[in-house]
């Protein structure tokens, strides 16, 4: 669709509007400029330019296509890009069916061992039944079983949270500190997580991840960093005063990491 309007604001725009409406929910300039990295003044220009002719109307909280801007919803989603990076019928879903504004995707960006790591969607809480989700994809809480390729949910607010559109991808996407901060507050398998956490600490900022997590994920790193101090001897300089968040009751599960925190000949000499 780039190609046929011939500028990122006005791609930017239609696509929302069109995904938006589809679903009865308004979007707003700034919202839209924020995600996509678009000019601002020219976002709301364009808004007001479909305003002046008809295709879009005001109302509270944004915008939406009229009924004759409605017309042009399926040949806009139509038009949508579906690359080849990070294709499959969840990513297309996505891209087609949920306005970028309102979703974005977490997963472990620096993964240090391989372990479980289905994709994390963070999706808006006012879209909260008024999708239909397809099969595979679970709602956090829901459900405890895990399959293959699952794709976890979560619907919550999105107000403070850091993500940006991806023009490679197309698809909305957490910023490092935000997708591994939800992965541990939200996932069961935040312990497969943290590893990652602990390990990239000169590439994190893991007192930013502190303050974008939920009380639990606090609660879940805190205890997991502490724990890592103890075993390596090694000292995590932060702002957070994190051991008055230790949780006792979680080490155990934090103990599991032990094998992929220390390299095999220290466990060996040490005999862990």
């Amino acid at each position: 669709m780039l190609d046929i309007v011939g500028s990122k604001v006005r791609f930017t725009v239609l696509a929302s509007l069109a995904k938006g409406s589809k679903l009865s929910i308004p979007v707003t300039p700034r919202s839209v400029a924020r995600v996509y990295g678009v000019n601002l003044t020219e976002t709301y220009r364009f808004f007001r330019r479909l305003e002046s002719s008809g295709l879009a109307v005001r109302v509270r909280g944004g915008y939406v296509l009229s009924e004759r801007g409605l017309a042009l919803v399926d040949f806009i989603v139509s038009t949508l890009p579906n690359p080849t990076q990070w294709s499959s019928p969840f990513m297309e879903w996505v891209r087609r069916s949920v306005p970028d504004t309102m979703y974005y995707i977490a997963y472990p960006r620096l993964q240090s061992w391989f372990g479980l790591t289905p994709y994390l969607i963070v999706f808006d809480r006012r879209l909260a039944g008024a999708l239909e989700l397809p099969k595979g994809i679970k709602v956090v809480g829901e459900s405890s079983g895990l399959g293959e390729g699952l794709v976890l949910a979560v619907f919550t607010s999105l107000r403070g949270k850091s993500f940006k559109y991806s023009w490679d991808y197309h698809l909305s996407i957490a910023s490092l500190e935000q997708g591994y901060s939800d992965l541990i507050s939200y996932t069961p398998f935040w312990t497969n997580i943290i590893p990652d956490v602990l390990l990239n600490r000169d590439v994190l900022d893991i007192d930013e991840i502190f303050e974008r997590a939920t009380g639990a994920g606090r609660r879940r790193l805190a205890t997991a960093l502490a724990y890592y101090m103890t075993l390596t001897g090694r000292v995590v300089t932060l702002k957070t005063p994190f051991y008055s968040l230790v949780d006792e009751s979680l080490l155990s599960s934090v103990i599991e990491m032990t094998p992929y925190l220390l390299d095999s000949r220290i466990l060996e000499a040490r005999n862990i």
